[in-house]
């Protein structure tokens, strides 16, 4: 009994080759006549164009108060700073600026204090940036997977 391998190497000239109708040297790749194939590409949303999606998601489950402070948070923090970037485009160092640029923002409630930020300034964006990207990386987003 002979091996497929062995009857293979016995039966075929070189590779690159072929044989008219034999099955170990058949053509796969498509003939030049053929048309090309099109390739489907995946537009990737921007953080401004994916935060509608965030909110209207977010009055599934969130009260009407916390949807106005998301609302609030991403137009007045996040948006302006990194919402033209798209959504894969924001990493650890894309995330690192926004946190320093949100420290160094200007306190226009508190006048007794120039050039102090609160904690919480820069806290409550950053914790509304991790809802939109998990939300994008669930359904939407880069389609990349991880952790």
């Amino acid at each position: 009994m002979k091996s497929i391998g062995a009857e293979h190497v016995s039966c075929c000239r070189p590779r690159g080759s072929a044989h008219p109708g034999h099955p170990h040297t058949a053509s796969t790749s498509a003939a030049p006549s053929e048309p090309a194939r099109p390739v489907a590409t995946k537009s990737i949303a921007t953080l401004i164009a994916f935060a509608d999606t965030f909110l209207a998601a977010a009055t599934l489950f969130n009260k009407p108060s916390s949807i106005e402070n998301k609302e609030s948070m991403l137009r007045r923090h996040v948006v302006p700073r990194i919402g033209d970037l798209r959504l894969c485009g924001i990493d650890f160092a894309g995330i690192q600026e926004l946190t320093l640029a949100l420290k160094e923002s200007r306190n226009r409630v508190c006048t007794r204090k120039p050039g102090t930020t609160h904690p919480n300034t820069v806290n409550k964006p950053l914790g509304c940036l991790k809802h939109v990207l998990r939300l994008a990386r669930g359904g939407r987003g880069c389609g990349a997977s991880g952790p």
